[in-house]
């Protein structure tokens, strides 16, 4: 099962990666299109179930491959910054702009966004290095 999970981990941390990509596009974009286009105002993507399903999407990959990742290059700072970005989101989706306005909800998701892209870049990056000393560091 580790050597699936070694080959599966850069994937996780690609499509973590990804979906940090669209949760910021998503709130710096969308802002805009509503502006642009009242027809894209009624689609569910502005909808905050949307942030909800980001959230749920998020977690269980990033722990997936964060966590193989941590097996092989033992870098606890690489969880730490995931975990830290995991929470910022998780917040921003809960606690919405009820309790944060939606510039304070924004800041919030973009952090977390951020923390969670630099913690896969960094799981992908240290990964490589820790299962193939050979390689050298650059």
């Amino acid at each position: 099962m580790l050597n699936a999970d070694h080959a599966l981990r850069p994937l996780a941390d690609k499509v973590a990666v990804g979906l940090s990509g669209l949760c910021a596009i998503h709130c710096l974009a969308l802002p805009f299109a509503i502006a642009l286009s009242p027809a894209i105002a009624s689609l569910a993507i502005s909808d905050e179930s949307f942030h909800l399903w980001m959230v749920a999407a998020v977690i269980p990959i990033s722990f997936f491959a964060i966590g193989t990742g941590f097996r092989v290059h033992k870098r606890a700072s690489v969880v730490l910054i995931c975990v830290v970005g995991l929470v910022f989101i998780t917040g921003a989706a809960l606690a919405g702009h009820e309790y944060l306005g939606e510039n304070g909800e924004r800041a919030l998701t973009l952090f977390g966004a951020l923390m969670i892209a630099v913690s896969h870049f960094l799981n992908y990056r240290y990964s490589p290095r820790a299962a193939h000393p050979e390689h050298g560091s650059k």
